[in-house]
């Protein structure tokens, strides 16, 4: 929950900023889910988070700090996808620091969108849901 713990005992910077945004992502996911999971597909790939809601939907998160370099894009779709799949979803996200796009393979769609505009979005239908109307 502390990202000063993650900058104190870091020894890569590069991990360290990718550490930071893992960490900010589940930090979010947090305040609204009380179930939150990590995830192995069956060829052995990790999805960072997957979460329950309380009426029982599933929703998939992947976290990349850069999608740049093909392996790293290949790896981290890859595996969001084959637990779309697996979990019978047909749509999961992958939160990147600056990359926004749209992808749609094998019947799944994964929205890769910029940490910033996600948290906002989450954090505006938050305070929606949480705003009680004053009746006079």
């Amino acid at each position: 929950v502390d990202p000063g713990i993650i900058t104190a005992y870091s020894i890569k910077p590069e991990f360290e900023y990718a550490a930071r945004l893992e960490n900010a992502v589940f930090c979010a996911l947090r305040r609204t889910y009380k179930q939150i999971f990590y995830y192995h597909t069956q060829k052995k790939q990790e999805v960072d988070f997957i979460v329950l809601s309380e009426t029982g939907q599933l929703a998939l998160y992947q976290v990349c700090l850069d999608l740049s370099e093909e392996e790293t894009r290949k790896r981290e779709v890859e595996a969001l996808l084959v637990a779309c799949q697996e979990l019978e979803q047909k749509t999961g996200f992958l939160i990147t620091d600056d990359h926004e796009e749209t992808i749609h393979l094998n019947g799944s769609t994964i929205h890769c969108i910029p940490f910033w505009q996600w948290a906002y979005k989450n954090l505006s239908e938050n305070v929606k849901s949480d705003h009680v109307e004053d009746p006079d």
